[in-house]
């Protein structure tokens, strides 16, 4: 279905209520730069098939209000290799982000917010590159990255820290 779109460089896909999961042939989408998810309240899946060359031109990834999404493909952020901007918004059942954000070089930004039952980060070697992080309204989360609890070792490299509006660092 999308691997006619060889020229797509922006997509949104927006109030989709009956959208269960993202087409198998995402991944075709290479010149797309920018993929906004938001309000699809049934998504649970993005598949992400092998064999597929990947989003590396993808510099902009925001999935918000999917209330439904309980995890983000790693075969997919692995093939995001231009990716600068990861913002996950709203997700209710999002319980943990990939490692994978690791092979992430070119990542600078990570916004959380509204991800109630995200309790940890990637590991440190994911959170490397980061110039940015904003943590806001991820209760589980909020205090294990303040200085002194087990998350701040992973970010304590990170030039600016926000956790709701309190720039931490």
């Amino acid at each position: 279905m999308l691997e006619s779109c060889t020229s797509l460089q922006s997509l949104e896909i927006s109030n989709c209520d009956e959208l269960r999961e993202l087409p198998d042939d995402l991944g075709s989408l290479e010149p797309l730069e920018t993929l906004e998810i938001s309000y699809c309240e049934n998504l649970q899946l993005i598949p992400y098939p092998s064999g597929q060359k990947g989003l590396s031109s993808l510099r902009r990834l925001k999935i918000s209000y999917c209330k439904r999404l309980s995890n983000l493909p790693s075969e997919m952020l692995e093939s995001c290799t231009s990716l600068q901007s990861l913002q996950i918004l709203n997700c209710d059942e999002l319980r943990e982000l990939p490692d994978d954000l690791g092979s992430l070089g070119s990542l600078e930004i990570l916004i959380i917010t509204g991800c109630e039952k995200l309790s940890h980060l990637p590991s440190k070697e994911a959170m490397q590159r980061l110039t940015k992080l904003r943590i806001w309204y991820c209760p589980l989360l909020e205090e294990q990255c303040r200085p002194d609890n087990s998350e701040w070792p992973k970010i304590s490299h990170i030039p600016e820290v926000w956790i709701n509006e309190e720039r931490i660092r």
